[in-house]
């Protein structure tokens, strides 16, 4: 909140690090068990997943069920919209647009987009990876599920079963590839990826409410640079309480849902 752009920038910068390796090593590990088939780690998923049961009862029977779009689309169309929504949205959110800013020129703005969206298709194309290595290697291991909960092979497997809700698929695969260090490594990214957006996201706020609202609108430019510093104090506080009252009401909500509506306002 208070050490500015350049804090913001470094927590930006080793979180992305971070978090690029950490899903190249886990899409790795789960490739490796395939032997790094795609393939066969698609047909494992249509063994193993409730979804894939056909109407004769029998397992694998209902590919399209898996390998279709999932419950969060309904139809291929709505597939490449989210898939666009995604692309595009990443360049409008705040903490992102306000980076545009930081560099000396156009030139060097277009270049620094064109690398970041580099990097971030190279990491959605990791997800789904690691999407289907949740559902290879943690459906049918009792380890990651309630106690007595209903797994693949009866056509009612509930992904809240999974320990933590299916938040947390991703960091319960770590554990299941890598071990408890491992896990301790991508939980250390968790946390470190929800302190750089945090960081960021406060930051454009709180400047969005300074500079924007206060000096361009409600003051019309008539206001020290001091005042405006001092406000943007105080709405990096006031924002932050709000956003912790919002996480705690949300709590329970699809986390991939969310984010899809908001890359979706942003796109």
């Amino acid at each position: 909140a208070f050490g500015g752009m350049v804090a913001t920038t470094w927590v930006l910068s080793i979180k992305a690090c971070m978090l690029l390796c950490g899903a190249t090593f886990m899409a790795g590990a789960v490739l490796y068990q395939f032997g790094f088939s795609p393939e066969a780690m698609f047909q494992k998923a249509i063994e193993v997943h409730p979804k894939a049961i056909g109407a004769d009862g029998k397992a694998g029977s209902n590919p399209i069920g898996i390998m279709g779009p999932g419950a969060l689309v309904k139809d291929p169309v709505s597939a490449i919209s989210l898939g666009l929504a995604l692309m595009f949205g990443t360049a409008g959110l705040p903490h992102i647009l306000m980076r545009f800013f930081t560099v000396s020129d156009a030139k060097a703005a277009r270049k620094s987009v064109f690398y970041a969206t580099g990097f971030i298709g190279y990491f959605y194309i990791l997800t789904f990876i690691i999407g289907f290595g949740a559902i290879t290697l943690l459906i049918q291991n009792p380890e990651f599920f309630k106690a007595g909960a209903k797994v693949a092979g009866n056509g009612s497997f509930n992904p809240a079963d999974m320990l933590g809700t299916n938040n947390m698929s991703a960091v319960h695969l770590s554990k299941a590839v890598g071990g408890s260090l491992f896990l301790g490594f991508i939980s250390a990214v968790a946390f470190a990826t929800i302190l750089a957006v945090v960081a960021g996201l406060t930051l454009a706020g709180a400047s969005a409410v300074s500079h924007d609202l206060y000096a361009s609108v409600i003051a019309k430019g008539k206001v020290s640079e001091s005042k405006e510093v001092a406000l943007s104090k105080v709405a990096s506080v006031v924002i932050g309480v709000i956003a912790v009252a919002l996480g705690y009401l949300f709590e329970k909500q699809n986390v991939a849902f969310m984010v899809g509506l908001a890359f979706s306002v942003d796109a």
